[in-house]
């Protein structure tokens, strides 16, 4: 889905993917799945990059598709034709802050979809 972002420099625009298993049929004893989010940087996006604009982008964000930041949540940077990254960052008052980058695979996606990391 297209996901327009403010920014300090204007308004940018990705596409977003929020993915995650389809909760299992008994809900009350099955642990919840993975909160994973996609973010794709737009080859015609005249804003902000998501790289530069990831503490900007991530509350906007949790807020629009309310994610339980109590739970498990991936964020995923993917750049068309150069591949994926994991971002990992800290956590501070449902603030994201300090992100580092891992490229990965698309395993470690299906790893990540299916809760074995």
């Amino acid at each position: 889905m297209l996901f327009p972002f403010n920014t300090p420099t204007g308004q940018a625009i990705c596409d977003i993917e929020f993915v995650g298993p389809k909760p299992p049929k008994n809900i009350l004893k099955a642990p919840k799945p993975n909160q994973i989010v996609i973010v794709t940087e737009l080859p015609d996006n005249r804003g902000m990059s998501i790289t530069e604009g990831f503490e900007f982008l991530f509350p906007q964000v949790v807020q629009f598709w309310e994610v339980d930041l109590g739970r498990p949540f991936f964020w995923i940077e993917h750049y068309l034709n150069q591949g994926y990254s994991l971002v990992s960052y800290d956590l501070v008052g449902g603030r994201a802050y300090n992100p580092k980058r891992q490229v990965f695979d698309i395993l470690t996606l299906d790893n990540l979809f299916y809760g074995k990391l």
